[in-house]
């Protein structure tokens, strides 16, 4: 996805946001337009990336790259939500922390945050999206996109 096309599809998705954790700081305004109607989940990525300790960029970055940011999303080896998270690896964890949903921002946030606690930012990205070089690749894509969206 080219620079300006990203803009504006970060745009569309957020009409007015500031993040602000670890004086990474995102910021967007723009006019309304007739995509107005399309989610917005930037409340609780505010929430959620101080609640679970990680980079709210880090975590925009995943959403975008797994799901493009739309919950009813379902990958082909049953990845559910935002996160294209896999219920019978993790419903036992989130259920221990009382999440329910598995789709939204919470559980994502929470898998998320559970890899970047025990290994690290980069090898934890790659560890959520498991093992071998295709998790490197991942990471890559991951930590590009977190780069673009810190830019904006």
């Amino acid at each position: 996805m080219h620079v300006r096309s990203f803009l504006i599809f970060i745009a569309l998705m957020f009409h007015s946001t500031t993040v602000d954790n670890s004086s990474e700081v995102i910021e967007i305004e723009v006019q309304k337009s007739k995509t107005s109607a399309l989610p917005c989940y930037q409340k609780d990525i505010e929430k959620f990336s101080k609640q679970y300790e990680i980079c709210p960029a880090l975590l925009l970055a995943v959403i975008m790259v797994e799901s493009n940011c739309r919950i009813e999303a379902v990958g082909m080896s049953g990845e559910l939500g935002l996160g294209q998270i896999r219920q019978e690896f993790w419903r036992d964890f989130l259920n221990q922390q009382g999440i329910d949903d598995i789709r939204g921002v919470e559980a994502t946030a929470s898998v998320l945050s559970y890899h970047v606690k025990k290994w690290g930012m980069e090898k934890g990205v790659e560890r959520y999206n498991g093992k071998g070089k295709k998790s490197v690749e991942y990471r890559q894509k991951i930590m590009k996109k977190r780069s673009e969206i810190l830019s904006l």
